[in-house]
């Protein structure tokens, strides 16, 4: 292998599944917003990706007061 080839896989921005609040918060550009912001970004972003949310992002969504934004998400 050369030197100049890179070990790791870069995934596409549409793939990115981020695995806390905040780094999906960050994601969407919404980490300094208003709390509605951040709430309405969240929805759209779950109702979007609902199949592939992460048990941890769904765990880390609940404890950060975004429950509602998960409406029946496991």
């Amino acid at each position: 292998m050369s030197r100049f080839t890179d070990d790791f896989k870069l995934i596409p921005v549409d793939e990115y599944m981020p695995a806390t609040a905040r780094e999906l918060l960050r994601h969407l550009g919404v980490l300094d917003g208003a709390r509605v912001d951040q709430m309405a970004a969240v929805e759209r972003f779950v109702v979007q990706r609902r199949a592939d949310l992460r048990p941890s992002l769904v765990s880390s969504l609940r404890r950060s007061g975004f429950a509602e934004a998960l409406g029946h998400v496991a």
